[in-house]
């Protein structure tokens, strides 16, 4: 039985598989299986995944009906049989130690996470992002919440820690995941985040590897490119699985994490409605406004909110949030 499953959803990407199977294939840790797994890929990526991975026999390929990211990671969830599982992105690609690197991490205290930092790559040049740990480090069950889990939220304080939430830049114990957490993002947006919000409930220990061993790609076709019917809706579902799972904390931070990611929100669905143009802006500015709860966010947090949130909040307060459109628009 191999210890690690590495599972890589694949749908209409044969553009990039080749690249992201190589860099699979030149791992230095060996005692993996990959499981790729087809979601209806509508495109020659079936047939190209199979034909690159008939060499490797830790690799193979399932099929799958259309359901999206979440259920075909589901799927390699329910087909793995490693004691620790990763999730990749097919588009994107590994460092040759990305296997190895988040293995030792894991196993060495017997951890239930590893996390790395990661590049991006859009093409031109690879950018290093940092962690905010700032060197290798291990987190105690009691620091999750403080530490690693309300760091991947928005904070309306500039100098709160910020944490990407990416699953793939983590690899997770099998036995601390359950098939309720593979919530689907075409109902809910940050489904990754979700993840690590029910993984509260389990007290996980994690180990913090600084070193950047992913690489992620910006790709035209990218899902976090592309208007998004409904977003205002899927961040408010996505709210009230941020407030079930930390609202009751006995945290002082969660206040202003839980605000930071409602006006976070708000920006996030502004942007998206401007890609399809005016009506559908002003349509979603009316959502906002009706939720109602602009007025009191900048009552309680005006004086410690961080500039661009200041300023959104301001235009909402003085009905002149049609002034984002324009700069949406012009930065698109």
């Amino acid at each position: 039985m191999p210890a690690v499953s590495l599972i890589i959803p694949v749908y209409n990407v044969e553009k990039y598989l080749w690249r992201c199977i190589d860099s699979i294939a030149g791992q230095s840790f060996s005692d993996f299986e990959a499981i790729f797994v087809n979601d209806g890929s509508t495109d020659n990526s079936a047939e190209l995944c199979q034909r690159l991975i008939a060499p490797y026999s830790n690799m193979r390929m399932v099929s799958k009906q259309n359901g999206g990211l979440s259920s075909a990671r589901l799927c390699g969830y329910n087909e793995s049989v490693g004691e620790f599982v990763a999730f990749i992105d097919s588009d994107d690609y590994l460092h040759p130690d990305y296997l190895k690197t988040l293995y030792v991490a894991i196993t060495k205290n017997n951890a239930d996470i590893s996390l790395c930092s990661y590049f991006i790559d859009d093409g031109i040049e690879q950018r290093s992002q940092s962690l905010y740990f700032g060197e290798d480090c291990s987190l105690t069950p009691e620091e999750y919440l403080d530490k690693y889990l309300l760091p991947q939220l928005p904070s309306t304080k500039a100098d709160d820690k910020l944490l990407p939430s990416f699953m793939w830049l983590r690899m997770v114990k099998k036995s601390i995941l359950d098939e309720f957490m593979f919530v689907s993002e075409r109902n809910v947006f940050k489904e990754d985040l979700i993840m690590s919000l029910m993984l509260n409930i389990k007290s996980p220990t994690v180990e913090v590897v600084h070193m950047p061993l992913y690489y992620y790609c910006i790709n035209p076709g990218s899902l976090t490119l592309k208007y998004r019917e409904g977003m205002w809706k899927m961040l408010m579902r996505l709210m009230t699985y941020v407030t079930v799972y930390i609202q009751d904390c006995d945290n002082p931070k969660v206040q202003s994490r839980i605000d930071g990611f409602y006006i976070n929100s708000i920006l996030i669905s502004l942007r998206n409605a401007s890609i399809k143009g005016l009506p559908e802006y002003r349509k979603t500015v009316r959502h906002i406004r009706q939720a109602g709860y602009t007025h009191s966010l900048f009552a309680r947090s005006g004086s410690v909110l961080i500039r661009k949130y200041k300023i959104l909040l301001l235009m909402f307060c003085l009905r002149m949030p049609s002034l984002l459109y324009f700069y949406y628009r012009k930065n698109l």
